[in-house]
């Protein structure tokens, strides 16, 4: 079978699992959704299996996964409406076919440059913000005490970020500076998250502002792997940052 033949029927299955999902009983909602997640790595391992060698079982695979979960979690979250529902089962299909593409990119740049490479990295970092946005707000919704945000939004973000920050070098092991650049991150967040509980702000608007915090901190890092990290760019990123947490400020509802 040809390689995005394999990617559509891979998109279109998962995107019927997505549904079926959502016909499982309440109280085992939950467990479908974490299975979902497994059944998603296995369809994308068959996908990409072609290319896949080494430390990509663990940088490339795993994001369809984390995208189908994210996506689950979120499709859990909407009201009933069959029309909102339908939207986003169609729009699961597009991504999850578009982040087949992405992968399939990293997994042949390694052994040779090519021209899409560029445009494959700033795919990958919109996805790992939307993956980001939408476990956020799922782990937001459960409304926990501030320490167990913190813990959750900083599991999220690490291994998000770790495979966002292995793309730029598709290094063929992980470099020990992008696992500590993925773990500053995770931290990083992880407090925000805490700081955020505190605050008394929509679950959606904490979400947005830690989903900002992530792509200024990635886009620092990932400047940096590259090699381009000058000081316009920091400025650049940190008058992103003022802004963003201006805004939050601002649109707070204080009362």
């Amino acid at each position: 079978m040809r390689r995005r033949a394999k990617f559509l029927l891979s998109s279109i299955v998962l995107a019927i699992g997505l549904l079926a999902t959502q016909y499982v009983p309440l109280d085992f909602r939950i467990l479908a959704i974490a299975l979902f997640f497994f059944v998603t790595y296995a369809v994308s391992a068959w996908a990409l299996f072609e290319d896949l060698n080494g430390v990509e079982w663990l940088t490339v695979v795993p994001l369809p996964g984390f995208y189908a979960l994210s996506v689950a979690l979120f499709y859990f979250l909407l009201p009933e409406n069959i029309w909102s529902r339908i939207a986003v089962l169609g729009v699961f299909g597009i991504g999850m076919y578009a982040l087949y593409l992405t992968a399939n990119i990293y997994t042949v740049a390694k052994a040779r440059t090519i021209q899409l490479l560029r445009a494959a990295h700033t795919i990958g970092i919109l996805f790992s913000l939307l993956i980001t946005l939408f476990l956020t707000d799922a782990v937001l919704s459960f409304h926990t005490p501030f320490w167990v945000n913190g813990i959750g939004i900083a599991f999220i973000a690490f291994p998000i970020s770790l495979l966002s920050l292995w793309s730029i070098e598709l290094h063929q092991k992980l470099e020990k500076e992008v696992v500590w650049m993925a773990v500053v991150v995770a931290i990083l967040l992880g407090e925000t998250a805490v700081i955020l509980s505190f605050f008394p702000v929509t679950i959606w608007m904490a979400s947005l502002y830690i989903v900002s915090d992530m792509y200024v901190l990635l886009g620092l890092l990932t400047t940096k792997l590259s090699g381009r990290l000058f000081q316009n760019a920091v400025w650049e990123y940190g008058a992103v940052w003022v802004v963003m947490t201006l805004m939050f400020f601002l649109l707070m509802p204080w009362k």
